[in-house]
């Protein structure tokens, strides 16, 4: 939204020749860009990247030479009729629209919310895995009992029989590892007793990871159908997720919050303005034919 703000002050500043009778270190013909142009355009980007833009004198200096461009650009389409053709024109219209509509909402809807601190510690509590700083990590050792390919349901109803044997014998006594070494058809794991060491989410199969982050330690899975086979489970230990102190991101939870709610406010805006101008839209026309119906 700031580039398209930045093209509309462009054009409205540059493509005729105007200019504040200031320092001008910008011209081409009879464009010239001052340098009060240019730290008003500046003014206009987002809080950090105006800040980067102002500490660096190379990125000012390539936001003023984009400007030049996009002003000398903008000359050649008028020239040549492009903002003529109807498919520029709407596209111009739709611009200026989501322009004055960022603008409007901004104004009207969001200069006047802020979050106390209290809102500021809910949002960090109820979004606490926006924070994270460690994983949360299990230890976890399996026994695989390969699948033939394309399996009947008698083939896999054998496999998981033999699976659940080992697991009676292992809750009768038997220890895990042994059982491992003698009966898994993981050769990555086989000979360490099937110790998987620790892991973190996203490292195994979503079957695999959804039974085993779900498990309590010392627990033993039934059995697990992935693409490899079948899998007996043994959480063997579990680490927290460590998250990142309140005190050391209270701004930035601050600012999360803070967009958090301008989004609320504005759909709040938006679901009372259709309402009041008894706006229909004919959502199973679009949703039908998405979906090929």
């Amino acid at each position: 939204m700031k580039k398209i703000g930045t093209i509309l002050l462009l054009l409205f500043y540059f493509s005729t020749g105007y200019s504040l009778e200031k320092k001008v270190i910008a011209t081409a013909g009879d464009l010239m860009i001052t340098e009060d142009d240019l730290n008003r355009i500046i003014e206009y980007y987002e809080p950090e990247r105006k800040q980067a833009i102002e500490q660096n004198p190379q990125m000012k200096l390539m936001v003023l030479k984009q400007i030049v461009a996009n002003s000398l650009i903008y000359r050649l389409a008028e020239e040549s009729k492009f903002l003529e053709r109807p498919e520029i024109k709407e596209q111009i219209k739709l611009i200026k629209e989501h322009f004055v509509t960022s603008l409007f909402l901004k104004e009207q809807v969001l200069k006047d919310i802020s979050v106390d601190e209290e809102e500021v510690k809910n949002y960090y509590h109820m979004h606490l895995n926006e924070f994270i700083e460690v994983p949360e990590q299990v230890r976890a050792r399996h026994i695989l009992f390969r699948l033939p390919p394309n399996p009947t349901e008698e083939e896999k109803k054998k496999v998981i029989e033999r699976a659940e044997n080992i697991i009676k014998l292992i809750k009768d006594g038997a220890d895990f590892g042994e059982m491992a070494k003698i009966h898994s058809d993981d050769p990555g794991t086989k000979s360490r007793g099937g110790d998987l060491g620790f892991f973190g989410r996203g490292r195994m199969v979503k079957p695999f990871e959804d039974a085993v982050f779900s498990m309590k330690v010392g627990e033993i899975s039934n059995p697990i159908q992935t693409n490899f086979g079948i899998h007996i489970i043994k959480l063997e230990d579990k680490k927290e997720a460590k998250y990142k102190s309140f005190e050391k991101i209270s701004d930035q939870v601050k600012k999360r919050a803070t967009e958090e709610k301008q989004k609320k406010a504005v759909l709040t805006y938006m679901e009372n303005l259709f309402k009041n101008k008894k706006v229909h839209i004919n959502e199973e026309a679009i949703l039908q034919k998405s979906s090929g119906k």
